[in-house]
């Protein structure tokens, strides 16, 4: 016989479960780095086109078919919410921006929330252009006003509250975690009427960003960051190799975000999947960086985090794009394109450390003479004869989790090709000078390179020091402080708002009793004040307006 629950009980069960509903654990899909070209700006593909997908790993031709493939994946896996770190377009098309919002509304349309910040490719570009055949033209850029016009659904008219010197705001995409977006693409002028994007954090919104984690805490809520450009160099010489990726003073702002109490910060830019930690000076304290590799770049990345009920322990595992329209075996494809790449690599990176090599030939100019080489012909010299080594470590920093990569051996191997890239560089060397040179260029670039290359085979930044720290790039177990449950304006902590709250604030307010006796309780509104707009906020509370 089966019985029926009565009208009462299934009313007094909801009651009991309905908080449990609330503070269940709560899903995020992080997407970064999508640099979206609009087909509507390809009119005609033509050499400048050509010109475009070559000069980079980024397959910007199948952007379209890649974001419906992401998007079609989101609406499968259905998380409460999507953080998008920067990037949405190829170079800051105002079209572009158009689509990607467009694709991005389909997930609202589904009720995922959405967050969004700019990156160094969105805002204020003078690199914005549509392709026609042989030419290519400017098209239209949003500035940072128009940007958040285009993204009002996508965070903006979602903000608890903005910055007002930047496109920072800051955000509850679920109850109890905040999530500081933080625009750190400071613009700064290049020619009368163009501005181009920096990596940099102004001081007033530094300053905000900091005021923010400590009004989360003093609200018990757990509090996470955003941005675009890296805190932390995922690998040693990172910026040095391959130019600036991390933000403008980041060893003090890092200092700075752990002293606010920020655990957690979620960054793009660099197109890898990379996760580290990074300690404070005393080493007391941390916070965890994760970087996302993007969709357009093999292996074609995204992230998910499950978030504990208590907003204390934040699982990550990674997902890819494993097909898209007309390629089914997108992985391989993407694989074989990013392998393609590597060329284009060597470039960026002799580029970068041009002085340095020139540096060291100039050591050994009685040996060798005049050196007569451009860097186009260094840059093939190089990948003639390194192509396997660094083809194998690009792969492996893309992956994540080098150590399980079988590349231990690069750095020999790659330090045993020298005398192949001096007699590519050096043609006329007489033998005397090459056994002399040769050694001493391999120790040169083992200075030189050694601590990059020691840091990414073995997944670990700052190797060999006392700050050095592995984690798991792909799928780690994160626990921080537990947030406790509490209740907006319950000030003393009894479980309930009411007018006893409301007395204690008077009294606060009188000097007749001390806010440091109600756990930070008593700033409601969190604004760093105890006035009558906390007041206001717990008879608003206590009235249903909030």
């Amino acid at each position: 016989m089966k019985s029926k629950i009565s009208t009462a009980c299934y009313a007094m069960l909801l009651t009991m479960l309905l908080p449990l509903v609330a503070a269940a654990q709560e899903r995020l899909l992080v997407l970064t780095d999508p640099h979206l070209l609009s087909p509507a700006l390809v009119v005609n593909p033509g050499q400048p086109y050509t010109d475009a997908i070559n000069s980079n790993n980024k397959m910007i031709d199948l952007g379209a078919p890649i974001m419906k493939a992401m998007v079609d994946t989101i609406l499968a896996i259905h998380p409460t919410a999507v953080l998008v770190s920067g990037d949405l377009s190829k170079d800051g098309e105002r079209r572009s921006h158009q689509d990607m919002a467009a694709y991005l509304a389909q997930l609202r349309q589904a009720g995922i929330k959405v967050f969004v910040i700019p990156g160094n490719h969105d805002v204020n570009s003078d690199e914005a252009k549509g392709y026609y055949g042989s030419t290519t033209r400017r098209v239209t850029t949003p500035t940072s006003a128009e940007f958040a016009t285009i993204y009002a659904d996508m965070g903006y008219d979602q903000a608890l509250e903005r910055d007002n010197n930047s496109l920072s705001y800051l955000a509850e995409p679920i109850a109890g975690l905040w999530l500081i977006a933080v625009d750190d693409n400071m613009t700064v002028q290049r020619d009368t009427d163009r501005s181009i994007a920096a990596n940099d954090i102004t001081l007033s919104t530094r300053n905000w960003i900091l005021a923010k984690a400590d009004q989360g805490r003093r609200l018990g809520k757990q509090v996470m960051v955003m941005m675009h450009h890296q805190l932390v160099e995922h690998f040693d010489d990172q910026d040095r190799l391959v130019g600036d990726a991390t933000v403008t003073d980041a060893a003090n702002l890092r200092q700075d975000l752990i002293a606010h109490g920020i655990r957690l910060v979620l960054t793009g830019h660099m197109h890898i999947g990379n996760i580290t930690t990074q300690f404070n000076d005393a080493r007391t304290d941390s916070l965890v960086e994760a970087t996302t590799g993007s969709p357009l770049t093999y292996p074609c990345q995204f992230r998910l985090i499950d978030v504990s009920a208590d907003r204390g322990t934040f699982s990550f595992s990674t997902g890819t794009i494993d097909h898209i329209e007309d390629i089914p075996d997108f992985q391989s494809y993407a694989l074989q394109r990013f392998k393609n790449s590597t060329r284009t690599t060597v470039a960026s990176v002799v580029y970068h450390s041009w002085d340095d090599l020139m540096a060291v030939l100039d050591q050994y100019s009685s040996y060798i003479g005049d050196v007569n080489f451009t860097q186009e012909q260094a840059t093939e010299a190089i990948y003639t004869a390194f192509h396997d080594e660094i083809e194998r470590l690009m792969v492996a920093l893309a992956q994540g989790n080098e150590p399980t990569r079988n590349v231990q051996d690069l750095r020999n191997a790659m330090m045993g090709k020298v005398g192949t890239l001096v007699d590519q560089l050096l043609p006329n060397l007489n033998f005397l000078a090459r056994l002399i040179v040769v050694p001493m260029i391999q120790n040169q670039l083992d200075s030189m390179l050694g601590k990059a290359l020691d840091s990414i085979v073995n997944d670990c930044n700052q190797y060999g020091t006392a700050q050095a720290h592995v984690t798991d790039d792909l799928a780690p177990t994160l626990h921080f402080t537990p947030i406790a449950p509490g209740l907006t304006g319950d000030v003393n902590g009894d479980g309930t708002v009411d007018v006893t709250d409301i007395n204690i604030i008077i009294n606060i307010m009188l000097g007749m009793d001390d806010a440091l006796n109600y756990a930070g309780r008593a700033d409601v509104t969190g604004d760093g004040s105890i006035d009558v707009s906390d007041v206001n906020d717990i008879i608003n509370n206590m009235l249903g307006k909030q």
